[in-house]
């Protein structure tokens, strides 16, 4: 897909409608994309940067295009050389795994990238990183000490199924993490197109893992789950069945 960030402030010029379709429907096929229409299949977002004035409406349009939802969409910009920092460490990129910036300047052009896992290798070490955990009591699966009585507060994890799980990961992995309460100390649900709880937390970037979250068709929208490693069955409880009155003996059997 190619987007002219200019065309979201000024019009574009006749030119254009030559070698690509109207830039009218950018707004459009961007709204579809943010929304999640599983018909339109983007894998690369080819953005003119050329005016240095347009930096700004390239961050926000990613910002407001979700991007982090889509990792593996590669990502090709063309603007002048000094952006190139600008735009490659511009936090909208922070889970893109591969961003190139072409540098535009008197007597050539520059290559800039920006990869996220460059080696082949399997990733083993986060270095010390501390991540962030947004979890709710549950037990035996999540239990913990409250920090404060604060909202979102900080907590004390306890010893249970998950947090010995998360406590082997880090150690495999050597992270630390911290963990903490959403805010309405919720499970999460959607209210008015935004998320509450734990999922809200993880949807607008506040937590970058949460525990004991239970997987359903719309959280998989706005968030990834893990493959489920227990099951709880429901059971289907009802009333023994009562006599039938009498004055319909004689026709119940038919």
């Amino acid at each position: 897909m190619v987007v002219d960030v200019g065309s979201f402030l000024t019009p574009p010029a006749a030119a254009h409608h030559d070698v690509r379709r109207p830039v009218a429907d950018d707004t459009t096929m961007i709204r579809h994309l943010a929304e999640g229409d599983t018909k339109l299949t983007c894998r690369a977002l080819l953005l003119d940067l050329t005016s240095a004035s347009y930096t700004n409406v390239f961050m926000n349009f990613l910002d407001t295009f979700h991007l982090y939802l889509w990792p593996r969409t590669r990502v090709l910009g063309v603007g002048d050389k000094t952006q190139a920092r600008e735009v490659l460490h511009h936090a909208s990129l922070h889970n893109t795994v591969h961003a190139l910036y072409l540098g535009v300047c008197v007597g050539g052009v520059w290559a800039y990238s920006r990869c996220l896992y460059c080696s082949e290798e399997e990733f083993e070490d986060m270095m010390g990183h501390q991540v962030r955990v947004v979890a709710k009591t549950l037990f035996p699966f999540m239990e913990f000490e409250r920090d404060s009585d604060a909202p979102g507060t900080t907590v004390t994890p306890s010893d249970s199924l998950d947090v010995r799980m998360l406590d082997t990961v880090a150690k495999i992995l050597n992270f630390t993490y911290e963990m903490r309460m959403a805010v309405d100390d919720q499970w999460g649900t959607q209210v008015d197109g935004n998320w509450t709880g734990m999922v809200g937390t993880l949807a607008e970037e506040r937590a970058d893992v949460s525990m004991m979250l239970f997987w359903s068709l719309a959280r998989k929208q706005v968030i990834d789950f893990t493959r489920i490693y227990t099951s709880e069955p429901f059971i289907m409880i009802t009333h023994k069945p009562r006599p039938q009155p009498q004055h319909l003996a004689l026709v119940r059997p038919f």
